[in-house]
């Protein structure tokens, strides 16, 4: 009788019944059901980020702007020297601006990037081919309708992407011209603190560069076998 019973309770450890096969599967797609979730969020508010930058920049660039462009600044200002440092505080802090909004680009594709290739599939492969449509209904959207237009994805990711660094830098180049046409006009070539000034934001500006071809090299090459894996991962940029 108490063999009987070993017996049995072994057979319970073990999951002779099939029970206990159901419940780590279940556990698992849970768990990456609430990664999911909480990347799908994170991807959200990066997107969210970039926008509200480009609204706040905007924003803070227009006064500032008219207002060295179509008052006399002699009238603003008594010391030219406020001027260009007002000036190329402009340059400077949009072009940062600049960097950072191609870093928050950069981590959303990471984050999409591991959705397409990693997360996504394995929920699909856990919870079955049944429930794929059912659980991830628009991830399988993205996978069966554009992965077939991944160039059309790349070209409105670079239009998109390409159209607000744009306006973020707009404000900057505007105030480094006008920097270059005030200080010929009032002899500051000759003043090294000019050139330093100078040299610091070009050298953003070739940061800029810099990380705006590895951006796109990175939406590029962001899905190598989009046919398996399922969906171009720039698309989720593109909404």
């Amino acid at each position: 009788m108490e063999k009987e019973k070993g017996q049995e309770a072994e057979s319970n450890y073990t999951g002779n019944d099939g029970n206990s096969d159901k419940a780590p599967q279940k556990l698992r797609v849970e768990v990456m059901l609430e990664e999911y979730k909480y990347l799908t969020t994170e991807l959200a508010r990066n997107q969210k980020s970039q926008r509200s930058m480009i609204g706040v920049g905007l924003a803070a660039a227009a006064p500032v702007v008219t207002i060295v462009t179509y008052f006399k600044q002699e009238e603003l200002f008594e010391h030219h020297d406020t001027i260009l440092t007002l000036l190329f505080s402009v340059a400077l802090s949009y072009a940062m601006m600049a960097i950072i909004y191609l870093g928050f680009v950069r981590g959303t594709l990471r984050i999409s990037q591991y959705l397409n290739q990693v997360l996504i599939p394995d929920v699909n492969n856990a919870a079955g081919a049944e429930s794929e449509l059912e659980l991830l209904k628009w991830e399988s959207y993205l996978s069966k309708n554009i992965k077939q237009g991944r160039f059309e994805e790349l070209v409105g990711f670079c239009f998109h992407t390409g159209g607000e660094l744009i306006s973020l830098l707009s404000p900057s180049v505007f105030s480094l011209v006008l920097a270059i046409l005030q200080g010929a006009k009032w002899k500051y070539f000759s003043y090294p603190i000019y050139w330093i000034f100078f040299g610091i934001v070009i050298l953003q500006y070739g940061f800029v560069v810099y990380y705006s071809v590895k951006t796109v090299r990175q939406a590029i090459f962001v899905d190598k076998d989009p046919q398996e894996k399922g969906g171009s991962s720039i698309s989720r940029l593109n909404t």
